[in-house]
């Protein structure tokens, strides 16, 4: 008696195994991935070397697929955790591309005004100077005459003497911190972002088309005028 119990519920359990199991992969599948979209924004690596691993990967699962299916899954999980961190880094940034600004991004003067977004703090530079670095979203730039008006986000590199050196050369005030949502009015130059080229080096123009950075500029504080407004 306890001979044919045990056989009839054998088959019983897995049919119960049998339709339970394929939803089991499914949900494996979606925490791989997720977790390769949560690595992926915070450890930044070249494209190629995602393609790469991917490629490794799945070439493994198939090898091991009839001689360890253990590891067969592992790698395929790992196939999809790579996929996740690729789909995230390979995302085209939705950042405005401001044709007209980025046209006088090549190192001449201009005038901007434009109101911070991102307030920064005063630090040492080299040459026994002072920095600050502010993030801007420009109303207008003005360059001979002609005037662009385009909503751009703008990092701005301030620099300035230090307070003895002010003096010394007769200037009139030192550096100041600029506030969030004041508007400015100042001379510099614009320059694109660039990505150094070497393998694995950091995404410096992702990150600051994530923080919404399309343009890089630098300035010097006698020059940088705070305007009446919020």
């Amino acid at each position: 008696m306890s001979t044919t119990s045990n056989s009839s519920a054998t088959p019983a359990s897995s049919a119960l195994k049998r339709r339970l199991w394929p939803r089991q992969p499914l949900l494996w599948a979606a925490l791989a991935f997720s977790a390769g979209i949560v690595s992926g924004g915070h450890a930044w690596r070249p494209s190629l070397w995602w393609m790469l691993a991917i490629v490794v990967f799945v070439a493994s699962t198939a090898y091991f697929v009839r001689k360890r299916t253990w590891l067969a899954r592992g790698m395929a999980l790992a196939t999809l955790f790579m996929l996740g961190a690729l789909n995230l880094q390979s995302r085209l940034p939705s950042v405005p591309t401001c044709p007209g600004t980025s046209a006088l991004a090549d190192g001449r003067e201009v005038s901007v005004l434009a109101h911070v977004v991102a307030e920064g703090n005063i630090q040492k530079a080299g040459f026994g100077g002072l920095r600050q670095r502010i993030d801007l979203e420009t109303e207008e730039i003005t360059f001979g005459g002609a005037t662009v008006r385009e909503n751009c986000g703008v990092r701005l590199g301030v620099y300035a003497k230090e307070v003895g050196q002010e003096a010394k050369m007769g200037a009139a005030q030192p550096m100041r911190v600029f506030l969030y949502g004041e508007r400015l009015r100042f001379t510099g130059k614009l320059r694109l972002p660039r990505n150094f080229r070497n393998p694995g080096a950091f995404n410096y123009e992702g990150y600051l088309a994530d923080n919404g950075i399309t343009i890089l500029a630098s300035g010097r504080a006698a020059q940088t005028e705070v305007l009446p407004g919020f």
